[in-house]
């Protein structure tokens, strides 16, 4: 990274993993489906995670193995460390968040546990109509009226 006016980061990895899940309340279901090709979604989350390294930092043991799993050497020319940026957003069971999208019914073809129903909501999304999921805490706040 160079200093002052010129500086800027390059992206050396960018990795988005994403796969089918439930959102739940009050004891109502519905499955999304959010897929990455094509992709039929938009994605707002926090970032939960930031580490940042610089020449004379340390470097945590997994942060390492993190660089080495990517082939990108920790080092520069004269062995000093290179300065990296990493940052990380996922959504956790439990955690809260908001999903927006059309719903549509669909028929199960297996049960689900605890479901005693033969068909349930579902939003898939599509090139035109995409489904918004994010974890602001924004969100999930009632708008106030004026």
């Amino acid at each position: 990274m160079k200093r002052g006016k010129s500086s800027h980061w390059k992206t050396l990895v960018y990795e988005e993993e994403i796969q089918d899940f439930f959102i739940e309340q009050n004891g109502e279901r519905v499955v999304v489906f959010p897929k990455k090709a094509p992709q039929n979604y938009h994605e707002y989350l926090i970032t939960d995670k930031t580490v940042r390294i610089g020449t004379f930092g340390t470097s945590s043991p997994e942060f390492i193995e993190l660089l080495n799993a990517y082939n990108i050497e920790a080092k520069g020319v004269f062995g000093f460390s290179k300065s990296f940026r990493y940052t990380e957003a996922i959504v956790e069971v439990g955690e809260r968040i908001v999903v927006a999208g059309i719903i549509k019914w669909m028929d199960l073809e297996n049960p689900i546990a605890d479901y005693n129903y033969s068909s349930i909501a579902s939003i898939i999304g599509s090139a035109k109509s995409k489904i918004i999921i994010t974890d602001t805490p924004d969100a999930h706040k009632p708008k106030r009226k004026l």
